[in-house]
């Protein structure tokens, strides 16, 4: 009976621990969706690994997009580095190819294109 009573208070203070961490732990944890919802930035998570996962890792990138898009101000501070890289991304895509329009190429002035005397 003793070791029943202790296993539940032993479990109860393992439950309420991890209930209460630090902010600085959840945002430098083992996930990076739960890191987003710190209200600290993540040193861990940061626009290094969020620029990796943008072009690596599809899934894990549309959930940080999903959850950030619910942020508010400086609610989400490692958000703010996600909504970067995604608005960074987006930019720096070039623009869909119509079908009606070919493709050029921009090889600089025509005169650069002549031979030299």
């Amino acid at each position: 009976m003793i070791r029943m009573r202790f296993a539940v208070v032993l479990g109860g203070a393992v439950l309420i621990a991890s209930c209460n961490q630090k902010p600085e732990d959840v945002a430098n944890g083992d996930d990076p969706i739960k890191a987003l919802s710190a209200p600290v930035e993540s040193q861990k998570y940061n626009n290094v690994y969020w620029g990796r996962v943008s072009t690596s890792d599809p899934a894990l990138w549309q959930k940080a997009l999903g959850f950030c898009a619910q942020a508010k101000g400086g609610e989400y501070p490692t958000c703010q580095v996600v909504q970067t890289i995604d608005a960074y991304n987006k930019m720096a895509a070039p623009p869909p190819k119509s079908p009606d329009q070919p493709l050029t190429v921009d090889t600089g002035p025509a005169s650069s294109r002549r031979p030299k005397p």
